[in-house]
C-alpha cells in the first residue's frame, strides 16, 4: 500500500490572527509520495515501473490581511 499524499494544517484563532494584524493565518505542512506502507520490493515503484519515486516535502503559512 503506497501513501500518496499526507497534510496537516493548523488555524489560529481569530482573536490571536487579530492582534498580530491579521485577518487570518494557518500553518501547514505536506508530504507528497512519503513511502508505502507495505511492499515487496522496497526500491521498486509499481506505479511507475521506475527504481525511484519522487518525495516531496512542504511547509508553510498562509496569511489573509
Amino acid at each position: 500500500m503506497k501513501i500518496r499524499n499526507i497534510s496537516l494544517g493548523y488555524n489560529l484563532s481569530k482573536d490571536v490572527a487579530n492582534k498580530i494584524g491579521l485577518a487570518n493565518m494557518k500553518f501547514y505542512v505536506q508530504a507528497v509520495n512519503p513511502g508505502s506502507i507495505y511492499q515487496s520490493l522496497k526500491w521498486y515503484d509499481f506505479d511507475t515501473e521506475r527504481t525511484y519515486f519522487n518525495r516531496d516535502y512542504v511547509m508553510g503559512i498562509e496569511v489573509g490581511f
